[in-house]
């Protein structure tokens, strides 16, 4: 079996280079433990669209740890700079208080240039990890229709509300509920991460928010968010497998 490389043909069904007399899937970076040994069953547009959620597996398993890491990692950082935004925030305030009198606005407030060099990091690495997630989604749901699993929401609909308002509070997990069949009991899973997902993210706000004017209320507030953000990662990580299972089950792949 040919090596891992990081060019090559797009994902697809090819001639087995093991030697087999079937077709091996290649996932556009390596070839995976996925064959067929009747050419003709590899073009299942069910089997060839879960292939392509596999193919997202690891990536999408990484994403939750890179989510849950940012976040409390942000959160320590609002914490062990709380002097600095109490300042950030009175400057504000100074600010519309000289509009308000029509005097001469101060300079605008900013935070320590250190500040910006450890948040700007964490936020591309949530971005990113955001990113890998939507696509996972995308595609674990686009398996999901193709297999027939009755879905509220088409898959694009899915990954666009996680950007509108009130909808974001529980569309998105009628998406990722709906990647499972209707009367799965393992679905429970998808619910408990979603909970621990609007808890750790509202814990982190709160931080970020109570911690220039109360130190001890943020340090309880953090160690809360931290608690749930590592719940959430665990859950989020158990979401993924046991969606993956079940894809895998219903188009009867190997491994």
């Amino acid at each position: 079996m040919s090596a891992p490389t990081a060019t090559g043909p797009p994902p697809g069904w090819y001639p087995d280079p093991a030697g087999g007399q079937g077709v091996r899937w290649w996932d556009g970076l390596r070839w995976t433990a996925s064959t067929v040994a009747d050419p003709l069953a590899a073009w299942n547009p069910a089997r060839a669209a879960v292939e392509r959620e596999l193919a997202f597996y690891g990536w999408g398993q990484w994403a939750a740890i890179g989510v849950a890491a940012s976040a409390v990692l942000g959160a320590l950082l609002a914490l062990a700079y709380a002097s600095a935004w109490r300042h950030y925030l009175h400057g504000f305030h100074q600010v519309f208080v000289a509009a308000e009198n029509h005097q001469a606005a101060p300079n605008p407030p900013t935070l320590p240039a250190r500040y910006y060099l450890f948040s700007f990091p964490l936020e591309v690495l949530q971005i990113a990890s955001q990113v890998v997630l939507l696509v996972w989604q995308f595609r674990a749901a686009s398996a999901a229709r193709i297999l027939g699993y009755p879905a509220r929401h088409r898959p694009g609909w899915g990954i666009g509300f996680w950007f509108i308002p009130i909808a974001n509070l529980f569309c998105p997990y009628q998406a990722v509920r709906d990647c499972l069949p209707a009367q799965d009991r393992k679905a429970s899973v998808v619910m408990r991460f979603w909970l621990s997902l609007l808890g750790a993210d509202g814990l982190s706000i709160a931080t970020l928010l109570a911690s220039p004017f109360s130190r001890p209320a943020g340090v309880v507030l953090f160690c809360g968010a931290l608690a749930l953000w590592s719940l959430f990662m665990v859950l989020l990580r158990q979401v993924i497998a046991v969606i993956a299972a079940d894809h895998r089950a219903a188009i009867g792949a190997a491994g």
